[in-house]
């Protein structure tokens, strides 16, 4: 499978600020591309009060123990957050090439996360050349499926699996990640598997479908993700274990192995790609046409329902085909649209679901396309970007619906 520049993402089963993990930081700072500028965000313990205190260590650590400034990036919940703090922490995820992020509550990480410019600007930091080092909780939301801890281990509620971010699935890899995979810590009860123990854990793994790989992370183990190279490097001092429809393979600290382990062929986008068709546009195409509405002095709304389907056409072949500088350029030309042409419009003041019921109608209608051809990845992030937005969308027998959220 063909890969444009991509960073790394390191994932960590535990111990993330302990000095059996130095080295491992360093190696991925090395990895790097250009100078290092470390973030560390809080927002997976953005629920606890401590919150700001993990923060504060996290810098002594990066201070003492690598030599290196550590900035705090506070967002502790979506909703409450303001718009300052928003661009705050946005303009320093941006800023960041090391990108630190570790405990608290997976479920809370992925509910804050999803469908917010703080999550773009973190995945960003991965298609420029940058590190995404995620640990414990927050190593468990970079895959496609994720265990809601709190929930069954200390709520006690039925086991299951919740959507995770799915970063790694935009590089075909089709992925559950289960840090604290050999946890003791319960004593007189089984704490393995993330602290689910081995007879939640045989359920959860029978939820799993078929093309699910399972990547487990010992504590105090990290398992380094070289997306340019195709590899994935074990560190630490545990194993990495991968479970995938065929076998189950153990890694020690120092081994390597192909990240096609982790890849599944029943999955759309594992598959190699061909070049877009003739029926895709080009970015020279959308572009041309772009520059072709900013010179209309009132543009008609069916040519600019037009031009964004079309961009949403390049996009989606864009990420089929891993083609990551094509896929940046037609999200900007999204944000584009909105500015530069909307702004434009020489409207008499009406609803303003009036104005936007066009636009949410269209992705609701490329959505249902994806579902109906089982790209349940791109599907969802239509639906996550739009409840980012505040708007809910609720499928329906009769098809899917939407409405404004309250509050």
């Amino acid at each position: 499978m063909p890969h444009s520049t991509h960073g790394t993402i390191v994932l960590m089963g535990s111990g993330e600020m302990a000095p059996s993990m130095v080295e491992v930081h360093k190696y991925a700072m090395s990895l790097v591309e250009g100078p290092v500028k470390a973030a560390f965000i809080d927002t997976p313990a953005g629920f606890q009060l401590n919150a700001d205190l993990l923060a504060e260590k996290a810098q002594e650590y990066f201070q003492q123990r690598l030599n290196s400034d550590l900035t705090h990036v506070a967002f502790k919940h979506a909703r409450r957050a303001s718009r300052a703090e928003l661009q705050a922490a946005v303009s320093a995820l941006h800023e960041a090439s090391y990108i630190f992020a570790g405990p608290g509550s997976p479920s809370y990480a992925v509910k804050n996360w999803r469908g917010t410019p703080v999550f773009d600007a973190m995945f960003e930091t991965i298609t420029h050349g940058g590190c995404l080092t995620f640990a414990s909780a927050a190593a468990l939301t970079v895959g496609r499926y994720v265990i809601p801890v709190y929930e069954v281990y200390k709520v006690g509620s039925d086991v299951h699996w919740i959507d995770g971010l799915d970063i790694l699935g935009h590089n075909g890899l089709n992925v559950a990640v289960v840090p604290h995979w050999n946890n003791n810590s319960g004593g007189d009860h089984d704490t393995n598997y993330c602290f689910m123990g081995a007879p939640r854990w045989q359920i959860l793994r029978e939820m799993l479908p078929d093309d699910a790989a399972i990547l487990g992370l010992d504590e105090h183990t990290a398992c380094i993700l070289r997306i340019d190279d195709n590899l994935a490097e074990v560190r630490g001092n545990g194993q990495v274990t991968v479970i995938n429809s065929d076998s189950e393979h153990v890694f020690e600290s120092g081994d390597s192995f192909s990240l096609d382990l982790l890849r599944t062929a029943d999955r759309p986008d594992s598959q190699p790609t061909s070049p877009p068709d003739g029926n895709t546009p080009t970015w020279e195409n959308l572009r041309t046409q772009h520059e072709a509405l900013l010179h209309e002095k009132y543009p008609s709304l069916s040519s600019v329902t037009d031009y964004t389907y079309d961009v949403l056409a390049l996009l989606t072949a864009a990420r089929e085909a891993s083609d990551w500088q094509t896929m940046r350029q037609a999200e900007d030309a999204l944000r584009n649209v909105v500015v530069d042409t909307l702004a434009s419009l020489d409207l008499a003041p009406v609803d303003e679901d009036t104005i936007v019921k066009p636009f949410i109608d269209l992705l609701l209608a490329i959505r249902k396309e994806l579902r109906d051809d089982r790209q349940w990845g791109h599907a969802d992030a239509i639906r996550d970007r739009l409840i980012g937005l505040g708007i809910e969308v609720q499928d329906t027998p009769q098809g899917a619906i939407w409405g404004r959220q309250e509050g």
